[in-house]
């Protein structure tokens, strides 16, 4: 508590936590040890941060506490009357002139106003990022001591004995063995003989009785002091940050960001630019059916490739045809004379393999064959 002129501040101890009660515990160690400087606090919660709380939880009189504290010749009753923006520039401006020292500021924002208007995380981050744990040295060790002690007055592992649990489970029995001087292992052992004898402690102090060698009684011999005294302070701070952890003075990392979705095909379509230099295949257009019903050809005498077909085409391709089966006949024959006889199966109206029914029905005939005179080809075709 300060009391400032005579004005005691109101204990809001009682409404925290017991993780906010170990932070009030901690920050004036902090301060005593010089890791936590009247600088650092002026940086990271300043004077008008603060008395912007104050004044939007309408707490006048908490303004008026540090700027009485911090100017003497300032009386209550005009202290009250200033707001916030006029105290936070007569502050800013004693302490640019260097006629307020930061340090006089936070003896009047105490570590509990500080811990009950701003978050438990910003000010254990305060402290965490100067890797103070990281440093052996006197001072060092008073603050680890009273991190363990607070952690154990205000049993931040959740009971007494849970407690005690939690610091033996955090740094080890190993460590135990390995840090701590031989005479304090044997004051472990004796103890724990004489809770088995039912006797007492060498101090007389009561004992837990029928329990062998029970965390209460390893507490007994190997408490926050002695083990503040031996072990490496990195050790010793496990269970404190776990408890950090557990009250919220750490913020949660971020969960991991989602993979990424595989990227999208990278085939182009095409887009009709007559430039582009690679196109896509397209599946030509279905061929039109034929007029008519019927789903059967049409093949046109004398073309290969379904076109149209000339009559007059037809008909010289016709007579090409019989002139060289004549001409194969009279080869046959040497001796013939006379004209060759064809039987009515020798024609073959074909062109190109493609046999020609005749018509049945309507439809056009087909072309009429050469001229035959008493049933004799002469080859030619009359006119």
């Amino acid at each position: 508590m300060v009391d400032t002129r005579g004005v005691k501040l109101p204990d809001y101890e009682k409404l925290f936590d017991n993780g906010k009660k170990f932070l009030v515990s901690v920050i004036p160690e902090a301060k005593a040890s010089g890791d936590i400087t009247g600088s650092d606090l002026y940086a990271a919660f300043p004077p008008k941060l603060v008395f912007e709380r104050y004044a939007a939880a309408q707490e006048d009189e908490r303004i008026a506490d540090v700027v009485c504290g911090c100017f003497s010749a300032i009386g209550r009753a005009t202290a009250k009357t200033l707001g916030s923006a006029v105290a936070t520039q007569l502050l800013e401006a004693a302490v640019a002139a260097q006629e307020l020292g930061k340090d006089a500021i936070y003896r009047y924002i105490t570590a509990q106003e500080l811990v009950r208007i701003f978050e438990p995380d910003k000010l254990w981050g305060l402290l965490e990022d100067k890797k103070w744990d990281e440093k052996d040295t006197p001072e060092h060790r008073t603050l680890v001591r009273a991190c363990l002690t607070a952690f154990k007055e205000f049993e931040l592992g959740g009971g007494p004995t849970r407690t005690l649990h939690a610091i033996e489970d955090a740094i080890g029995i190993e460590a135990y063995v390995e840090y701590l001087p031989k005479e304090v292992l044997v004051e472990i052992i004796r103890t724990a003989r004489g809770v088995n004898d039912g006797k007492g402690a060498p101090d007389a102090s009561p004992l837990p009785q029928g329990v062998a060698f029970s965390v209460d009684v390893m507490a007994l011999v190997a408490s926050t002091d002695v083990l503040s005294e031996h072990l490496p302070i990195p050790l010793l701070m496990r269970p404190i940050r776990a408890a950090a952890q557990t009250f919220g003075f750490v913020k949660k990392p971020e969960p991991p960001a989602e993979p990424a979705s595989p990227p999208a095909s990278t085939t182009l379509a095409p887009t009709g630019d007559p430039d582009d230099d690679e196109k896509v295949p397209t599946t030509p257009p279905p061929a039109k059916k034929p007029d008519g019903d019927s789903d059967e050809p049409i093949v046109e005498i004398g073309k290969g490739d379904g076109a149209a077909s000339d009559p007059d085409e037809d008909d010289a391709a016709l007579e090409d045809l019989l002139r060289g089966q004549a001409e194969k006949d009279k080869e046959k024959k040497p001796d013939g004379d006379g004209p060759l006889e064809l039987d009515e199966d020798d024609v073959r109206t074909t062109v190109g393999a493609v046999p020609v029914s005749p018509p049945s029905g309507g439809g056009k005939s087909p072309p009429p064959l050469p001229s035959q005179r008493g049933g004799q080809t002469t080859g030619r075709r009359s006119r």
